[in-house]
């Protein structure tokens, strides 16, 4: 994992053996194809500068800030862009800036979509690519025979990318085949004190009494 803004940044950060970039901002197609050779993920952390980007506007940033701020807010699609178009594996990653944010990295998955990805992308960066990108994806960012059940319940359909920066959009939470929030509609079954097998996958009608399911991946950044 490392930091890097632009492309001298990012080429050297592939150079010296990164894993992934974080922010990867102002990506240029050069660095983009190395990234791709060596199959390095780019962890793109857009929350945190639309954050920013929404401060802009209150006078609370001093004026450099906000020029950066607006800058910044501009290139972050096109970042996505370049890095999607030459192949580049994109992972979901919050880079909270401070200890309130932490807990609120799904609105990533929103983030992402608006910045470029396909709704199929944007949920794939935050579980399978991800967990692949932590090293643990043989067992964990999919709902498969054989895999950690790690996962979130929602009571909507996540097509719409947007449900994910509602603060109660997740009405149960599985960790490790345990249903560590327990949604109201789960059956007693998977509710009792006795502890699942840790890879306990729900069959079809377990899922569909406990609503939209979705695999929980790694969070980086």
């Amino acid at each position: 994992m490392m930091h890097a803004l632009g492309e001298r940044a990012v080429v050297a950060a592939v150079a010296a053996g990164a894993r992934s970039v974080e922010h990867g901002l102002g990506l240029s197609e050069r660095a983009a194809a190395a990234m791709a050779v060596r199959g390095v993920t780019l962890v793109p952390t857009l929350t945190p500068y639309r954050d920013l980007a929404a401060l802009a506007s209150t006078g609370v940033l001093p004026g450099w800030a906000v020029e950066r701020a607006e800058a910044t807010a501009t290139s972050l699609a096109e970042t996505i862009a370049v890095a999607r178009a030459a192949g580049v594996p994109i992972a979901l990653g919050s880079d909270a800036r401070h200890r309130t944010r932490h807990g609120a990295n799904l609105a990533e998955i929103s983030q992402l979509r608006r910045s470029g990805l396909t709704a199929p992308e944007a949920l794939l960066a935050a579980t399978a690519t991800g967990a692949r990108l932590c090293g643990v994806g043989d067992r964990l960012g999919r709902i498969a025979v054989g895999y950690t059940f790690d996962a979130i319940l929602l009571d909507e359909d996540p097509a719409d990318l947007r449900l994910f920066e509602q603060p109660g959009a997740v009405s149960g939470v599985f960790l490790g085949g345990r249903p560590v929030l327990a949604h109201p509609r789960l059956p007693a079954s998977m509710t009792g004190s006795a502890a699942p097998p840790t890879h306990l996958v729900p069959n079809a009608a377990d899922r569909a009494a406990a609503g939209r399911v979705l695999p929980s991946g790694p969070a980086i950044g």
